[in-house]
């Protein structure tokens, strides 16, 4: 087995083996335990652990943005995703008629990757889940945060208008290091609150980063 063979080292090789039992395969074979049960625990599992990942990574973050966040990380096709990345589709056991593929969003590869997760759990517990999944949500959680960055100029600006705003203001009020590694820092105004400074290696990143920082605390105000 490959790919998953590093995230845990199983002192009960039969969870392994459950984990990747499609209930297709065990219904044709009597005996043998399908990876449901482990999937309704690793579910809850791998939700516990992103949502700590993520209260430590965004200390600022408030709850609507958190289970925003949450809710892309552990959906059915992030899960499949990550069942790809670690090979569990060339190890499921599955009925041969099934015709099992790899197309994104795959349910049988997402209930196979939260099986997985819960059969680390099992056998090594909290601690060994979470050592397991730490690297590869770091990843996600990163390209999460960068297309948030992304979009945040531009959802800034709509929020604005939404509401007839003036659009925002950015306002660069730092600049500090070597020329070939300068680092900015900007503020944003939106209708008279000013947000930040916030740094970034261009003035473009530090006003991104501004950006979020504003549409966070307006949303957070907003939903008070």
């Amino acid at each position: 087995m490959t790919g998953f063979g590093e995230l845990h080292q199983f002192s009960d090789p039969a969870l392994l083996e459950q984990a990747l039992t499609h209930p297709s395969y065990a219904n044709e074979h009597p005996g043998e335990a399908s990876n449901q049960r482990l999937e309704f625990l690793g579910d809850a599992v791998l939700q516990l652990i992103v949502s700590e990942h993520l209260l430590a990574r965004f200390p600022d973050w408030d709850e609507g943005r958190l289970t925003k966040a949450r809710a892309r990380l552990v959906d059915r096709r992030q899960c499949a995703v990550l069942a790809v990345e670690l090979d569990l589709h060339r190890n499921l056991r599955t009925d041969s008629r099934l015709g099992l593929g790899v197309e994104p969003g795959s349910k049988v590869l997402s209930d196979a990757f939260e099986a997985l997760v819960a059969a680390i759990y099992v056998d090594g517990g909290l601690e060994s889940a979470r050592r397991a999944l730490t690297p590869l949500i770091t990843t996600k959680v990163e390209g999460l945060h960068a297309d948030t960055l992304r979009d945040a100029k531009s959802e800034l600006q709509e929020w604005c208008q939404a509401r007839q705003l003036p659009a925002p203001i950015y306002l660069e009020v730092a600049r500090s290091g070597p020329d070939h590694a300068l680092t900015f820092g900007v503020t944003v105004s939106v209708s008279g609150a000013v947000y930040g400074p916030c740094t970034g290696s261009s003035k473009k990143a530090a006003q991104l980063a501004a950006a979020a920082l504003a549409l966070a605390a307006l949303e957070s105000k907003s939903g008070e």
